[in-house]
This record gives C-alpha cells, sequence and structure tokens, in this order.
C-alpha cells in the first residue's frame, strides 16, 4: 500500500475516534 493512502487511512481513524469521544462526551 502506497505511504500515501497509509497516512490518509491514519487520519481517518484519528478524526472518527475523535468523533465517538465527543459523542461520548456530549452523551453525559
Amino acid at each position: 500500500m502506497p505511504e500515501k493512502g497509509k497516512q490518509e487511512i491514519q487520519r481517518i481513524k484519528e478524526i472518527e475516534s475523535i468523533n465517538l469521544a465527543t459523542d461520548d462526551i456530549r452523551d453525559l
């Protein structure tokens, strides 16, 4: 897999985990 593709996937995973974290905070 090209390096650029890896970076894109990593960024998407980070954004998704941040979104999940903010959703958890909103539920409190």
